[in-house]
């Protein structure tokens, strides 16, 4: 419930959590029902509690958790080989929503190849980068998609990357929250890998691991329509790449706090068959 809010911690108190307490009350006519309470025995002690409020229709929900906090990653920088690989490539690449997580990673990488134009878009958060071959725009996918038509069209032929996230609101309900998931992850990704066909350009889709595991959430779930939806398409080219990645440490991902996950960039130096399919290479 906290876990896609600005508090961080996993649904229930526990291993990995920095949520302490959570407390769910149902208004009844004037009375309130303890319909849940749970304290967790594991308090983090490194960041200050902060207690807050939430209202779910008769539903009230009180708890202690940590604002989540600045982390940092230390990446790994790509050796010889890996550098002569990302200097070999030579489409110009364009990433949507490079701003932040594994799509920023990547622009750095890319950023390497002096020969190419690194076109990266971002709609809240700024990118920090300032390079001569990287261009900047400020795009909301979810209102003007042809924004990028016109850059696949400009700065043909691209390797086209395609990270964009959306924001979940917690207070909504779950069919709401999924509608938003599909949007970004099954409607919009589909129009983009057909006009990326069309203007013969490369497209690459990262999806999960855990989309095999029952009970799929929104997240997964959306991203298995996805794969569904583009299969047919696939099957007929090369130029549609969807890699199945695992967990992995961002700067968003709380379990870099506790967890030792690998980032991106290490998935990718440890497997030339995931550089083939992330640089489009044969």
């Amino acid at each position: 419930m906290c876990e896609l809010s600005k508090y961080v911690g996993t649904k229930y108190p526990g291993r990995y959590s920095l949520i302490n307490e959570i407390h769910i009350f149902k208004k009844k006519n004037l009375f309130q029902e303890n319909i849940v309470s749970i304290k967790s025995k594991k308090i983090d002690k490194r960041f200050n509690l902060i207690e807050n409020q939430m209202q779910y229709k008769t539903y009230f929900i009180n708890f202690k958790t940590s604002i989540r906090p600045t982390l940092k990653i230390n990446l790994k920088k790509p050796n010889k080989k890996i550098t002569k690989e990302i200097q070999n490539i030579k489409n110009n690449i364009l990433i949507i929503g490079g701003s932040s997580g594994i799509g920023n990673d990547l622009m750095k990488l890319f950023l390497m190849n002096k020969k190419i134009k690194i076109i990266s878009t971002f709609y809240k958060n700024k990118i920090a980068a300032k390079k001569k071959n990287l261009i900047t725009y400020k795009i909301d996918i979810t209102k003007k998609i042809t924004d990028l038509y016109k850059i696949m069209k400009k700065y043909h032929p691209l390797n086209i990357y395609y990270f964009a996230t959306p924001l979940i609101d917690i207070r909504f309900q779950d069919d709401i929250n999924y509608n938003l998931y599909k949007r970004y992850y099954v409607t919009i990704p589909v129009k983009l890998a057909k006009y990326a066909l069309k203007c013969n350009n490369n497209f690459f889709y990262p999806s999960t691991i855990f989309i095999n595991e029952k009970n799929q959430s929104n997240y997964s779930l959306s991203k298995y329509v996805f794969e569904k939806k583009v299969k047919s398409l696939k099957k007929k080219n090369n130029k549609i790449n969807i890699l199945r990645i695992p967990r992995v440490n961002t700067k968003h991902n709380l379990s870099l706090l506790n967890e030792k996950l690998p980032n991106f960039r290490e998935i990718l130096f440890n497997s030339k068959k995931i550089r083939k399919s992330v640089f489009f290479y044969n």
